[in-house]
């Protein structure tokens, strides 16, 4: 009796941590394919786009940690910046305009590296800080992204893009834009920068 509670807390403890989301759509262009629906842990909506890129993966970790120049990669950022440095990672600062009616936010974020031979990981949370931007902006508090860069061959990455995070209030259209728009701009500028296209 006692072998079956502690299996079933460890089960209820770590085991719900590995599901996977529900997809409640898939779609496919220009080589980046995005499947959205909904974080089992949290409900919140979430997206995994892939894409191909015809570049080593050093060079593509080397362009989603120019925090100066990510505000070029990533729909919807206008600003962005490294606050502070990590052993295995960065803290940074993101500005993200809006679509009217809904007022611009911004977040902070811890982000950790793990590099091997064949793969590398970017894992960001959302966290506290003392940064603040200049105007009056609403912090959103629950962001996770994951980017996985596995090497294929000495040129060539295969890139998935993982990011859930808390709406907000923010409209459902809103949502669904983003959700369909920003997996997708992102890849293709990021795949254009690393393949020197852009």
């Amino acid at each position: 009796m006692t072998n079956t509670f502690y299996f079933l807390l460890f089960f209820l403890l770590f085991g719900s941590q590995a599901q996977e989301p529900s997809w409640d759509k898939v779609s496919e262009s220009d080589g980046i394919l995005t499947k959205i629906g909904s974080d089992p842990q949290t409900g919140f909506p979430i997206f995994e786009s892939t894409v191909t890129i015809n570049s080593d993966k050093q060079s593509v970790f080397k362009q989603l940690t120019d925090y100066d120049n990510l505000k070029n990669l990533l729909y919807s950022v206008s600003e962005s910046k490294k606050l502070s440095d990590k052993d295995d990672g960065a803290v940074a600062f993101y500005y993200f305009d809006m679509p009217w009616p809904v007022s611009n936010k911004y977040t902070t974020t811890e982000e950790y590296w793990t590099i091997s031979e064949n793969q590398i990981d970017i894992r960001i949370e959302s966290t506290e800080s003392d940064y603040q931007p200049d105007d009056d902006i609403t912090k959103i508090e629950y962001i996770k992204t994951n980017w996985t860069l596995s090497a294929t061959d000495d040129n060539t990455t295969k890139v998935t893009y993982r990011s859930t995070g808390d709406p907000m209030g923010i409209p459902n259209w809103v949502v669904k834009m983003f959700l369909s728009a920003s997996p997708k701009e992102t890849l293709t500028n990021l795949k254009a920068k690393c393949e020197g296209s852009d």
